[in-house]
């Protein structure tokens, strides 16, 4: 190869390294431009579609949660109410490897005085310093929080890998803002309601309980959840790259607060009823017991115990079998409480007269069962078969009337129908088609077996005896233009009032129920005493003890029912168990509602006989 020929090749390879040069040069040029282009037309010309798509990423519609209304007794006694709570929650990723830049709070706080840049030296010496505070504020989270010593360093260790961990709920604002003081990264806090209840156990089985959502789960907070949850509302958040809440933007709908609920309860009252009932269970070693205390002239629920109780604010109490409101929910055989009402729609229907004698020698046969008396009291009248509580003089009586008459006469009154109280929960009771009816079984309803009804049932139905014939509906909400008082009279006025004047005599010396009497006022009543039924049949020693009374017997003010379930320290009519806890509830409730005594030396008669028929 000559020399000419090895410089022309040489001339054609620089010459080729310039232009691919060149090209490469051009081609960078224009990229450049283009992302310069690009980069103009996204942060300038078109910068407000990706504003409102990373608006959408960061963005949050949230709900604000309503408050709850409150639950009040007729006076405005607060029954339950909602207090503002915190949920305590971290990110246990970033509370256990958070590690400090320059421009951390910390730093810049611990170095506020330095306007020089800080040296590597003084950002480990601050990372130390946090090292050490972030584990004592740890610590006092932790005492704060009342959790067992250590929990907090195996909580973080056992969801190290986790970005959302709800620590504590219900945590007092006084304690969360102690905790938020205390500038850990990775905890944060939700503000919340949480239910309280100040009545306690008195009140438990009225009011009932929500759950940790908020909602209603028994008594009335389940019965009005609708009136009492509110409408949540709507706000705009601001989230950071964990999801986490940073700021608030902007409300889009306030909440509406729920309604306030005004019961009948008359918190005194129940107070008293509760205080003797605990009392009453107790003394006779009893299993349970149920106490409902109307006003007899509007027939709202004044007070409403059961034992045994619970307490709603203390969650580890919560099981089915404490919360249930027995009185309104449970049912029981009510006895002899039901033979007033029998003599009454006797009377009116014309079946017996004011004058009859009953002949009882202590056992009297229907078909081939037997009724019977505890004691042998011969002949006796009306007055006599109410006083001493003849099951055979009340048999007699129920034998005289058609099944299709004796089975209105316990309906209309308003047994085997849920009384409509507002009371989720209510049970109707079982009332037998009188077509089904044997005489005994007719019998059998002379003296309260063969059907049962609620506490509540019992004492509606006494409504009918205290106003003159007339049956008053029951409410647990206090009564107003909305909810107004449905009557409907049952018996004749003048049978109503003969039959309150024999029910005074049970309080008597020689009737069933002496312990019912109250010191100034007359009492008309009756007791009850019922073998409970099982599975296979009626249990030997085992007794429902009922007493059902007004005070005062002459224009009563007050109807109560007492119920002790089981009792077992000897005694067990109704005379000698339910009927003292009535005698003392009711002795401080005329001294609270300060009703005039009434009482006289001479006892009531009955009035002169008017008879009234039966529609």
């Amino acid at each position: 190869m000559n020399v000419f020929h090895v410089k022309k090749m040489t001339a054609i390879s620089k010459d080729d390294f310039s232009g691919r040069r060149k090209f490469l040069s051009c081609f960078m040029l224009l990229a450049m431009c283009g992302l310069i282009g690009r980069a103009f037309y996204l942060q300038v010309l078109n910068k407000q579609f990706y504003i409102d798509k990373g608006e959408l990423q960061q963005i949050r519609v949230v709900e604000l949660p309503a408050h709850r209304g409150m639950i009040k007794d007729r006076n405005g006694n607060p029954l339950a109410v909602s207090t503002a709570v915190e949920t305590i929650i971290i990110d246990p990723m970033e509370l256990a490897s958070k590690t400090l830049t320059a421009n951390d709070d910390y730093i810049i706080r611990l170095h506020r005085d330095k306007k020089a840049k800080l040296t590597d030296a003084q950002k480990a010496e601050a990372a130390d310093q946090y090292k050490i505070k972030k584990a004592d504020n740890i610590v006092a989270m932790e005492k704060l929080l009342q959790l067992p010593k250590g929990q907090m360093a195996q909580l973080l260790k056992d969801n190290a890998k986790k970005h959302f961990y709800v620590l504590a709920k219900n945590v007092e604002p006084d304690k969360a803002a102690q905790i938020k003081a205390l500038g850990l990264w990775g905890v944060t806090t939700s503000q919340q309601f949480k239910r309280f209840y100040p009545t306690a156990s008195v009140l438990g089985h009225v009011v009932g309980f929500t759950d940790e959502n908020d909602v209603g789960q028994a008594g009335m907070e389940a019965s009005s959840e609708q009136r009492l949850k509110g409408t949540p509302g709507k706000k705009k958040v601001l989230l950071d790259g964990l999801r986490r809440i940073i700021d608030d933007i902007e409300s889009v709908q306030e909440p509406i607060d729920g309604q306030d609920i005004d019961l009948s309860i008359d918190l005194r009252l129940q107070y008293l009823a509760y205080r003797e009932l605990q009392r009453g269970v107790a003394d006779n070693h009893a299993k349970a017991g149920t106490m409902v205390i109307l006003d007899a002239k509007t027939g709202e629920i004044l007070a409403c115990a059961n034992q045994p109780s619970f307490n709603p604010n203390e969650r580890s109490e919560l099981q089915e079998k404490l919360y249930r409101n027995r009185a309104i929910t449970e049912v029981f055989e009510p006895g002899s409480t039901v033979k007033p009402f029998i003599v009454a729609g006797a009377l009116d229907g014309h079946y017996i007269s004011l004058n009859d004698i009953f002949h009882t020698h202590g056992i009297f046969q229907v078909g081939n069962d037997i009724v019977r008396d505890t004691h042998n009291h011969g002949t006796m009248d009306l007055t006599d078969a109410i006083k001493y509580s003849s099951n055979i003089a009340v048999s007699q009586i129920a034998l005289r009337m058609p099944p299709q008459y004796q089975h209105s006469i316990y309906e209309q009154l308003g047994f085997g129908i849920k009384p409509g109280s507002g009371f989720d929960g209510e049970t109707r009771g079982t009332l037998k088609d009188y077509r089904r009816w044997k005489d005994f079984d007719r019998a059998a309803h002379a003296f309260g077996y063969g059907f049962n009804a609620s506490a509540l049932q019992l004492a509606r139905a006494y409504t009918a005896l205290a106003n003159d014939g007339v049956l008053h509906s029951v409410t647990i909400q206090k009564r107003d233009e909305t909810n107004t008082d449905q009557t409907e009279r049952v018996f004749s006025p003048q049978t109503a009032r003969k039959v309150k004047a024999m029910m005074e005599q049970v309080i008597t010396k020689e009737g069933t129920a002496y312990e019912a009497r109250v010191e100034g006022y007359t009492v008309a009543g009756k007791t009850g005493t019922a073998k409970k039924a099982g599975p296979h049949g009626y249990i030997e020693n085992h007794y429902f003890s009922v007493f059902a009374g007004m005070i005062p017997a002459k224009n009563p003010r007050l109807i109560a029912v007492v119920m002790i379930d089981e009792p077992s320290a000897g005694e067990y009519y109704g005379g000698k168990v339910a009927a003292p806890v009535f005698a003392r509830a009711m002795a401080g409730a005329m001294r609270i509602l300060a009703v005039t005594p009434d009482k006289q030396e001479t006892l009531s008669i009955l009035l002169t006989q008017n008879h009234y028929t039966r529609p």
